[in-house]
């Protein structure tokens, strides 16, 4: 505990130094025992805490009087507990001394004027009081930290920091380079659940409120299908309504930067929740009542999954067993060569330095295949976690942030089959977690055929001309009640005109032999 303090209090130089020199000097010369040289000790500690605290560090805002108070005070209280301390050394508690002296001296400083001064400058409140509600002070940030530390899945990690060649200082390394065993511990968080957080923070970063006040619970699982990026939420208030839309964020920057998109992707998120809403009732339902099916289609539709990628993959792996084998025969070959002489000691180092970096590649690559092709082989398992996920939300009446992280990694985004059209059709990807995009039956009960969609398209024109057309009666019809009085003037004109008109025709007629 004592070298702890002094650590983490780090006194000044000066006082470190004329403390070793004190030492050395009652060792030497007046030869006194043990528990002398350990009081001494302690009372350097006591003081050192007491004079050259962090706290300490904000004197120099203080005025003269302060100043003074706080070195009496300080002084007063290094006495007090150097009693404290002695005491209890009397009373054989010699383990126990240090600890509650410091404790206590440390609980003492806090009540100093100019300490609470400090300590109050510090809080968040307005009102300069402690909050007793939050006195820890946690926010979005430590909590963020705290969901970050894999070691609260049971796991240890070790080198995470490494020191660097310049400065000489502990530097956080790629996370690659991290030693991490599994399952060491008693865990506190569920892995699926430090899984789904990771996953979320990775996906949406800085989840924050928009220029609107809020925070869609469809932020961070929107993507553009055609160039893979996020989807923005913003509030439409045009028409008198509010209205969330989903639009492409590298769209807007502007096709300089990003000439993959060609356009924005628009998307009514409230009519994308309802439609997500709507599939997860009806996979809920089929999976409660017909559970062995069910499994059946989730297994079927992660074979379907496995693409040509995949297969490449399971090609892949007899060639790097096969390289494998070769190499440490070639080097068994190399390392007798080389003890018997009969090849150089440059040549050997060099051949042997190239089959080693092939032989541990080929073997980093190897691991990372077996991985990517046991999620695709462990279809009941990832089918019954799945289910499990199912059983735990299935009286679900609102979709809420959470449940949609628990089911849904991705949604991406299609274009609308006309563009630039308020009514269009526009297709979704859906990729669940542990299942991936489930496209089965079950599903396609949601997704038009191609008669529909062309049934679908002659009903949104036909109802697109009936609302131009309603429009220009309504128009008409209003422009007639405004305008009534001029209407009917207007036309007495004409009227006064043709009387006029046909006169002049008729008198000409007479007029004419």
């Amino acid at each position: 505990m004592l070298i702890i303090r002094l650590t983490l209090f780090r006194p000044k130089p000066w006082f470190c130094t004329s403390s070793i020199v004190l030492f050395f000097w009652v060792w030497v010369v007046d030869k006194l025992s043990a528990d002398t040289l350990l009081n001494i000790l302690v009372f350097c500690a006591i003081f050192s805490l007491a004079l050259f605290s962090p706290i300490d560090s904000e004197r120099r805002h203080l005025n003269t009087d302060q100043k003074k108070q706080y070195r009496i005070i300080t002084i007063f209280i290094t006495i007090i507990f150097w009693v404290i301390y002695e005491l209890l050394l009397y009373m054989e508690f010699e383990v126990y001394a240090v600890c509650i002296a410091e404790g206590i001296m440390l609980t003492a400083i806090l009540q100093i004027p100019c300490v609470v001064k400090k300590y109050e400058r510090n809080l968040t409140c307005k009102n300069k009081t402690l909050n007793e509600d939050n006195r820890y002070k946690w926010n979005k940030a430590t909590l963020t930290h705290i969901l970050t530390r894999q070691e609260y899945c049971g796991d240890v990690v070790n080198f995470k920091t490494t020191k660097h060649f310049r400065d000489k200082r502990n530097h956080y390394v790629d996370r690659s380079q991290w030693h991490i065993t599994e399952n060491v511990h008693e865990p506190i968080i569920d892995r699926t659940d430090f899984e789904n957080v990771q996953r979320i923070l990775e996906n949406a970063p800085v989840k924050r409120p928009n220029g609107d006040g809020e925070i869609h619970p469809l932020s961070g699982l929107l993507f553009c299908k055609d160039c893979g990026a996020k989807m923005h939420i913003r509030i439409d208030y045009r028409n008198g309504g509010k209205r969330h839309v989903a639009y492409c964020s590298e769209y807007h920057k502007g096709k300089d930067k990003n000439p993959k998109c060609s356009s924005p992707h628009i998307m009514d998120a409230d009519l994308l929740m309802q439609t997500v809403a709507d599939v997860l009732k009806k996979i809920a339902e089929y999976s409660i009542s017909n559970r062995a099916e069910f499994e059946a289609l989730v297994k079927k539709s992660l074979a379907m999954q496995q693409t040509d990628k995949t297969k490449k993959q399971q090609k892949r792996i007899p060639q790097i067993t096969t390289r494998l084998e070769q190499i440490d025969k070639v080097l068994n070959k190399l390392y007798e060569d080389n003890a018997l002489g009969t090849i150089p000691q440059d040549r050997y180092e060099q051949m042997s330095q190239k089959y080693s970096e092939e032989y541990y590649s080929l073997k980093a690559e190897l691991e990372q295949l077996r991985e990517q092709l046991s999620a695709f082989e462990n279809a009941g398992g990832r089918a019954q976690k799945f289910v499990k996920l199912i059983d735990r939300y299935a009286d679900f009446t609102d979709l809420t942030p959470t449940i949609l992280n628990e089911f849904i990694s991705r949604i991406e985004v299609h274009e609308r089959d006309k563009k630039r059209a308020k009514q269009a059709i526009q297709h979704i990807g859906i990729y669940f977690n542990h299942i991936g995009r489930f496209e089965n039956e079950l599903t396609q009960l949601a997704e038009p055929t191609e008669q529909e969609i062309r049934q679908m398209r002659e009903e949104i024109e036909e109802a697109r001309k009936e609302k131009s057309r309603a429009y220009h009666r309504n128009y008409s019809r209003e422009y007639r009640a405004r305008n009534l009085e001029k209407q009917r003037e207007y036309d007495r004109i004409k009227a006064r005109e043709y009387r006029a008109k046909k006169k002049a025709q008729a008198a000409a007629a007479l007029s004419a032999p």
